[in-house]
């Protein structure tokens, strides 16, 4: 494939990676509002505590094994229904491992209910393992147009089991079956849709060399699970289920708005890094312009994030009081991140696995001896804590690509700063015209701080973006 073909497939696979996103996340993003409204953040806490745990399987079995599946050369029913029984067998492991340390939890959270809500978990590692092989062989071929219903029915399947059960005064049960129904529709549609069924074939020798790169992966989210969940444990064992709930009411919301612009982005750059992996020039010129395409969107839809904090916790009332501080500190810490997005696909893509686990090891590492401090001090320490941390992960990151590619680094920095004060500027803009129209309702003042904020930054981002935007729009059309 050309370097021509690659860019039109990356951006018709970016679209509808989106697209599928926006629709699935978009929904998902309001039906936390609403769960907010009915459910406590204890209830929040419960089940965030428990999804802390269950969430390691999913990401080190079905990435792991998904990142190799799709950095194969080969893509042929042998090696795709291998992966399918080895992640199907994992994920039984996993589920009895879940159901043995689930008194132990209890005991960590002092809650026995743990003990009880773990094992149900646990069954989505089954459900995701049935469809995983599906979605990596479909984002290895870049059809993201056919994975964008899945990820669509897999959210309305979630929002059809949780929010009933809410209304209903299920209480956190509610969350557990939006858990499992997500998993459960996503498996279905992607069966039906994307139609490739597993042969009764099981090769060794392309299993050992699976596992060969896979491992790496595995210890690569294995810590990349502790560096997004780490914190969680810190909140739970010091300040509770409540302070839990309410940073993992702030995590949802960040998440969902970021991550369902951001998050699909992901296969798709390690798809094009894994084409032109043997031409580090593509790949770094890739990097350079996906880069400077993202970061001002990603610092954008933070800052929209912050200005909304104050007229979401006005609209889920005092239950949540104090919820907005903790969802502007989460917003900006997450907007730094995200200024990293391509690094780990760059990095893996070139075989570098191991250096992305190392760099993940580190981050566990700074965080437990930040967190042991910040964390017993109160929820707002903790989230300055946080904050400093991905600031210094950012630094690190962009040292490493330096050393590692033999690039100058210090131009995509320096633009990434200067974005970043536009942004909070227009930021606070957008928070102070808020607050003065919150007389006239929240979702008043949500609209009016959102287009104080949308203005000067969309006319920043016509003026340094327009050329990109419209040659993304050309070689969407063109692949069409």
């Amino acid at each position: 494939m050309n370097l021509t073909e690659l860019k039109s497939r990356m951006v018709s696979g970016s679209f509808w990676a989106i697209a599928g996103e926006l629709a699935a996340g978009g929904a998902r993003a309001l039906s936390y509002v609403v769960y907010a409204k009915l459910l406590s953040p204890t209830d929040f806490g419960l089940i965030g505590f428990a999804l802390l745990i269950v969430n390691l399987f999913p990401m080190v079995l079905d990435n792991s094994l998904g990142l190799a599946l799709m950095r194969s050369a080969e893509q042929d029913d042998r090696v795709q229904s291998t992966t399918f029984y080895l992640n199907v067998a994992l994920a039984l492991v996993g589920i009895a491992l879940l159901c043995l340390v689930s008194p132990w939890a209890g005991q960590f959270l002092h809650d026995s209910r743990i003990a009880v809500v773990l094992p149900v978990l646990s069954i989505q590692l089954l459900l995701n393992s049935l469809c995983s092989v599906h979605m990596a062989s479909a984002r290895r071929k870049f059809e993201y147009r056919r994975l964008a219903p899945v990820r669509l029915i897999a959210s309305l399947c979630s929002l059809a089991l949780g929010l009933p059960l809410a209304f209903m005064g299920a209480g956190f049960w509610a969350l557990v079956a939006a858990s499992i129904g997500g998993p459960l529709g996503q498996m279905i549609a992607a069966h039906v849709l994307l139609r490739w069924w597993p042969k009764s074939r099981f090769d060794w020798q392309i299993a050992k060399a699976i596992s060969s790169f896979a491992s790496w992966v595995a210890i690569d989210m294995g810590v990349t699970w502790m560096v997004m969940s780490g914190g969680g444990f810190f909140l739970a064992f010091y300040l509770g289920t409540h302070d839990l709930g309410m940073f993992r009411l702030s995590d949802q919301i960040d998440t969902y708005c970021l991550g369902t612009v951001f998050t699909p982005l992901i296969p798709v750059l390690y798809g094009s890094f894994c084409e032109v992996s043997a031409q580090p020039g593509a790949s770094w010129r890739i990097f350079e312009r996906s880069t400077a395409v993202l970061t001002p969107i990603s610092l954008a839809v933070a800052g929209i994030v912050i200005i909304a904090s104050s007229p979401v916790e006005a609209m889920i009332g005092v239950r949540w009081h104090g919820v907005s501080g903790v969802i502007m500190l989460n917003a900006v810490a997450d907007g730094i991140s995200y200024g990293t997005l391509a690094v780990p696909s760059l990095l893996r893509a070139h075989g570098l696995a191991k250096v992305v686990a190392l760099l993940r090891v580190g981050t566990v590492i700074g965080q437990v001896a930040v967190y042991m401090a910040v964390a017993p001090r109160g929820l707002t320490a903790f989230l300055y804590g946080k904050l400093a941390l991905e600031i210094a992960i950012y630094i690190v990151s962009f040292l490493i690509l330096r050393k590692t590619f033999a690039r100058p680094v210090l131009g995509i920095m320096r633009r990434q700063f200067w974005q970043a004060a536009l942004v909070a500027l227009c930021s606070a803009a957008g928070v102070v015209v808020a607050r003065h129209t919150a007389a006239f309702g929240a979702a008043a003042a949500l609209a009016a701080g959102v287009l104080a904020f949308c203005v000067p930054v969309g006319a920043f981002l016509f003026a340094t973006q327009r050329h990109a935007v419209a040659s993304a729009v050309h070689r969407w059309v063109t692949a069409r």
